[in-house]
């Protein structure tokens, strides 16, 4: 799995209904900067002009992230192959 760059700004949305990667929390987006970030969000969903939150987070723990997310899938998987 490729490492994402330490440079990269990315930032955790709290209503997650869309994104780049998805978690139980919310969704995780790439942005230059924390105002940048917030535009995207509201142009993700126009409905979300309150309660929107959106925290920039650090590339380690999107690669952690990414790590739960890969195993989450081949359980799933593993468990679907069973099923079969």
């Amino acid at each position: 799995m490729p490492r994402t760059e330490t440079s990269t700004a990315f930032f955790l949305i709290d209503h997650g209904c869309s994104g780049h990667v998805f978690t139980e929390l919310g969704s995780i987006i790439e942005a230059p900067d924390l105002l940048a970030a917030k535009r995207m969000a509201v142009d993700l969903s126009p409905d979300w002009t309150t309660d929107l939150h959106v925290t920039r987070i650090s590339a380690v723990d999107v690669n952690e992230l990414r790590l739960i997310i890969e195993e989450a899938k081949s359980e799933a998987n593993a468990h679907l192959s069973e099923r079969q």
